[in-house]
C-alpha cells in the first residue's frame, strides 16, 4: 500500500498498532497487560479488536481510562474467537481488509498471545509491509501446557498458497540469515500443529519477541522442537508485566467494607487447576481459636461456588469472606486496603526444569502499597522477587512459619497463641494429605474434560468446514454449467433427465447445508457451555431436576446416562428445530438432553434430523439406547 503519510493532515496518522482479540472493553487479562503497555509509553496508538457478537464480561470503566490513549479502534465482527487453522487463516484476510481501510502504514505493530489468532494477524501485516517492526508478546508457553505436554491440535495446513508463501519467506532469511545457526531454518508443513505455528512464525518473522519472565524465555526456546534459540535470543527481551502509577489505584473508590480491627488478608483470581492454596489453609487452620477471631480472608474470584464447598469442612470457613470477581478499577482500590495480598504460583516441578511463569497479578500487588505473602515454588521467577512474606509450595511448614511471623507483626497482643492448638500436628498432616489427593484427582479429572470439549469442537469444526467447501464446490460446478450452456427454461424441460438430476443434487446440498446448521448451533452451544463449572453444576442440577420431576426417576436417571453425549440426540437439532427453548429460562442451569427427557419425549419432539425409530414409550427408548451403546 502506498504511503500516503506526507499528502494528508497528519494529526490522526499513528505510528503504532496494537493487535489482540481481547482488548478492552473485554474485560481479559491479555487485553488488561497490553492497555498497561500503552499508558506505560504514554503515547496514542491504533488498535486492532475482535468485536465478539456473543455473552462476553465488558469492563467499561478500565476502557474509559486509556480512551485517551486510543486514537482508533479498528474492529471485526465475530461470533467467537477462532481456534482451527484455517478459520484463523480466513480471519487474518477479513482483517487485513479492514486495517487496509486506514490509509496510512503502520511503523510499529505489537500482537500478544493468549489468543493466538492475533500473531497470525500480525504475520499477515508484516508480510504485506516488511518495513513494519513487529513485536511478538508471549505471556505463557503456547506450545507446551500446564503439564509441559504438547497442546492437541487438529489444525491441518489446507491452503496451499499460504504454505508456499511461508517457505518462500523463510528461504530468503536462511539466504541471508547473519546468526551462526547449525542448521536452517526448516520449513514448515501441512500437518504443523496450531500451537507449534502460532511460536514458530513469530519466532521467524516478527523484529522483536518480548518474554515476560527470563525463565518463560528459556523453556519456550529450549524446549521448542527446532533449534533456533540463537535466532530468536539475538532479537528477545524480557518485560516483566508493568505497575501502574500510585494513582490509578484511587480512580474508583471501592464501597467494599473491610474491618480494621481484623488482620485482612485478600486473594484474586480464578482457584482451579494446580494452583490451590492447601498449604495456606492449613496453616490458618492450625491456628489458635483466639488468633482465628482476628482472621478475615476475602477471595475475590470467579468460582466463588467451588471455594464455598472447598473449606465448608474448614474451622477457618468462619473467617472466609467469599465474594464475586470485581473490576479491574475497584481491584487495584481493594488492593490498597488490604493488609496482605496472596499470590501463588503454579506448581511445574514435576514437569519443567525451571518454572516458566509469572502471575500477572504480582505486577499489581507490588504497586499498591500492601504487604505481599507470595507462595513460590523454588526458583521460580516471582521467587526472585524481594517480596515482605514467601513461603514455598510443597512446604507447609514454611506456610506456617510465615503466617506466624504476620501474627507477630500484625497482631503482637495475641503471638504467646502462636504454638497453642486444638488438634494434634498428626491429624492436620493426615487431613491435609487426604485433601490435597481429592483436589488433584478432580483437577485432573476437570483437565480432561476441557481437552475433550476443546477437542471436539475443533473436530467438529473442521468437519462443517469440509462441508462447506464441498457445497461451495457443487455451486461452482453449477454456475459453469449454466454459464456454459445458457440454456433456456424450454431447452431445459426438454432435458428432464439432467433436469432432475439437477434438482436431486441440490436437494441434496440443502439437506448438507440443514446438517451444517446443526453442527454450528452445536458448536455455539458447546463453547458457551464447556467451561467445567458449568458441565458440573449442569450434571448437578440435571440429577435433581430428574428426581423432582420424573414419575420413574430410575429409568430417566439411566435414560439421561446413556443419551449424553450420544450421537443419536442430535444437540444443534434440538436446539435450531425447537426456538421457543430459548425462552425457558431453567434451560441454563441443565441441558437439552433434560428437556428431551423430561419434557421432549411426550411433546413429540424428534431427538435428531433422520430419527426411523417409532418409539412410543420410555421403555422402548432405554432399550433402543442400550442397543445403541
Amino acid at each position: 500500500m502506498k504511503n500516503k503519510n506526507t499528502e494528508k493532515n497528519t494529526s490522526n496518522i499513528c505510528e503504532d498498532l496494537i493487535i489482540t482479540s481481547r482488548f478492552p472493553p473485554m474485560n481479559d487479562v491479555s487485553g488488561i497487560v497490553l492497555s498497561k503497555r500503552i499508558m506505560e509509553a504514554n503515547k496514542k496508538v491504533d488498535t486492532f479488536q475482535i468485536k465478539l457478537n456473543s455473552n462476553v464480561k465488558y469492563d467499561y470503566d478500565f476502557n474509559n481510562l486509556i480512551e485517551k490513549y486510543i486514537n482508533k479502534r479498528i474492529y471485526l465482527e465475530k461470533t467467537a474467537i477462532p481456534i482451527a487453522l484455517d478459520d484463523i487463516i480466513q480471519f487474518t484476510k477479513e482483517a487485513m481488509v479492514e486495517i487496509e481501510k486506514v490509509d496510512y502504514e503502520y511503523k510499529n505493530i505489537t500482537s500478544r498471545s493468549w489468543t493466538i489468532d492475533s500473531h497470525f494477524l500480525a504475520l499477515a501485516y508484516k508480510l504485506k509491509h516488511p518495513n513494519v517492526c513487529w513485536t511478538a508478546e508471549f505471556s505463557d508457553p503456547l506450545l507446551y501446557d500446564l503439564n509441559n505436554k504438547v497442546r492437541p491440535s487438529n489444525s491441518v495446513i489446507h491452503n496451499q498458497v499460504f504454505l508456499e508463501k511461508i517457505n518462500k519467506m523463510i528461504d530468503t532469511i536462511n539466504n541471508n540469515k547473519s546468526i551462526d545457526l547449525k542448521e536452517d531454518l526448516p520449513h514448515i508443513n501441512p500437518d504443523d500443529g496450531l500451537y507449534l505455528l502460532g511460536e514458530y512464525l513469530p519466532y521467524v518473522f516478527a523484529d522483536k519477541i518480548r518474554f515476560t519472565n527470563h525463565n518463560q524465555r528459556e523453556i519456550m526456546l529450549s524446549e521448542f522442537p527446532y533449534n533456533i534459540k540463537n535466532f530468536v535470543m539475538e532479537k528477545s527481551e524480557v518485560k516483566h508485566h508493568p505497575i501502574l502509577p500510585k494513582k490509578y489505584y484511587h480512580v474508583k473508590e471501592s464501597d467494599y467494607n473491610i474491618d480494621n480491627n481484623f488482620i485482612n488478608f485478600g486473594y484474586f483470581g480464578t482457584y482451579v487447576g494446580k494452583r490451590h492454596l492447601e498449604y495456606l489453609f492449613y496453616a490458618f487452620e492450625k491456628l489458635h481459636p483466639k488468633i482465628k477471631k482476628r482472621i478475615r480472608i476475602h477471595f475475590f474470584t470467579s468460582n466463588a461456588n467451588f471455594i464455598k464447598n472447598l473449606i465448608s469442612d474448614l474451622s477457618i470457613s468462619e473467617s472466609i469472606i467469599i465474594n464475586n470477581q470485581v473490576s479491574l478499577l475497584e481491584f487495584l482500590n481493594l488492593s490498597t486496603k488490604l493488609d496482605i495480598l496472596i499470590v501463588n504460583d503454579t506448581p511445574t516441578k514435576k514437569d519443567f526444569k525451571i518454572n516458566p511463569y509469572l502471575p500477572s497479578k504480582l505486577a499489581d500487588y507490588l504497586g499498591s502499597g500492601s504487604d505481599i505473602w507470595a507462595i513460590c515454588e523454588e526458583d521460580s521467577s516471582m521467587d526472585k522477587f524481594k517480596l515482605p512474606y514467601k513461603s514455598y509450595l510443597n512446604d507447609y511448614k514454611s506456610s506456617e512459619d510465615v503466617l506466624h511471623q504476620i501474627i507477630q507483626d500484625k497482631l503482637p497482643d495475641l503471638k504467646d497463641y502462636l504454638n497453642k492448638t486444638n488438634m494434634k500436628h498428626k491429624d492436620y498432616e493426615n487431613y491435609f494429605k487426604s485433601r490435597l489427593t481429592s483436589l488433584n484427582n478432580v483437577s485432573e479429572i476437570l483437565y480432561k474434560q476441557r481437552l475433550y470439549w476443546l477437542n471436539r469442537s475443533e473436530i467438529e469444526k473442521h468437519n462443517v468446514n469440509k462441508i462447506n467447501k464441498k457445497y461451495s464446490d457443487l455451486n461452482k460446478k453449477y454456475d459453469e454449467i449454466k454459464n456454459k450452456t445458457k440454456i433456456s427454461d424450454n431447452i431445459i424441460k426438454e432435458n428432464e433427465e439432467i433436469h432432475e438430476i439437477l434438482k436431486k443434487s441440490f436437494n441434496d446440498l440443502d439437506e448438507k447445508k440443514k446438517i451444517i446448521n446443526d453442527k454450528n448451533m452445536e458448536i455455539t452451544y458447546y463453547k458457551n457451555n464447556s467451561s467445567i463449572l458449568k458441565r458440573i453444576f449442569n450434571d448437578f442440577f440435571t440429577y435433581v431436576y430428574i428426581l423432582l420431576k420424573s414419575s420413574d426417576k430410575n429409568q430417566d436417571l439411566e435414560i439421561y446416562s446413556l443419551l449424553k453425549n450420544n450421537p443419536w440426540f442430535n444437540v444443534g437439532y434440538y436446539l435450531s428445530e425447537n426456538k421457543d427453548l430459548s425462552r425457558i429460562k431453567w434451560l441454563k442451569l441443565l441441558n437439552p438432553e433434560t428437556h428431551y427427557i423430561c419434557h421432549g419425549f411426550y411433546e413429540g419432539r424428534k431427538p435428531n434430523r433422520h430419527n426411523k425409530y417409532n418409539i412410543k414409550t420410555k421403555k422402548e427408548l432405554l432399550k433402543e439406547l442400550t442397543f445403541l451403546k
